[in-house]
């Protein structure tokens, strides 16, 4: 049987003014590389307190769009944001040993389409292992760049019936302490 591994992450680097408490608290770190949120100046940084905390630093590409944290789908998007993210990994390779995408360009990714073609490039280009959602199509851009899969789960959202994450704009989308009598 094959042993479980767990760890803790959190998404940094998003202009938030608690990442180094966070960083202490976490293995691994999904560093917003400046295009949702943040800076490149604040990618550098967070890269630097990683590896003095010893925190594993995770690349998190997202879609360039500020306004909605790069949450939005990609249908939403007035232009094509392939190349910002593609020179966003570019940009950090070498700096970190995995890559989760982030928000809308997670979910668009978990299924066959253009932002599954990105995510697959984006891999290659990176060479780095995919921190995704297992049962999706991001299994399949880890095996088809040619990198390993590591499954993750979110603790504090809900799912659906078929393993996705319920949409953030729906309500019960996110697990309440009190509810569970914590």
């Amino acid at each position: 049987m094959k042993a479980w591994v767990v760890e803790l992450n959190a998404d940094v680097a998003e202009g938030g003014e608690h990442d180094v408490e966070i960083l202490r608290l976490v293995q691994r770190a999904n560093v917003c590389l400046g295009a949702h949120a943040g800076s490149e100046e604040l990618t550098d940084q967070t890269v630097d307190i990683c590896r003095n905390l010893g925190v594993r630093a995770c690349a998190h590409p997202g879609y360039p769009d500020r306004e909605f944290f790069g949450r939005r789908s990609l249908a939403a998007l007035t232009n094509d944001p392939s190349d910002m993210v593609l020179q966003q990994v570019v940009r950090w390779r070498g700096c970190f040993e995995t890559l989760k995408p982030h928000g809308g360009f997670y979910n668009d990714s978990q299924s066959a389409g253009v932002a599954f073609d990105l995510l697959v490039e984006v891999l290659k280009s990176s060479g780095v292992a995919l921190v995704g959602m297992p049962g999706t199509a991001h299994h399949d851009a880890a095996k088809r760049a040619g990198v390993p899969f590591i499954a993750e789960g979110f603790a504090d959202r809900a799912y659906t019936p078929t393993g996705r994450l319920v949409p953030r704009s729906q309500p019960g989308a996110f697990v309440r302490l009190d509810e569970l009598g914590v």
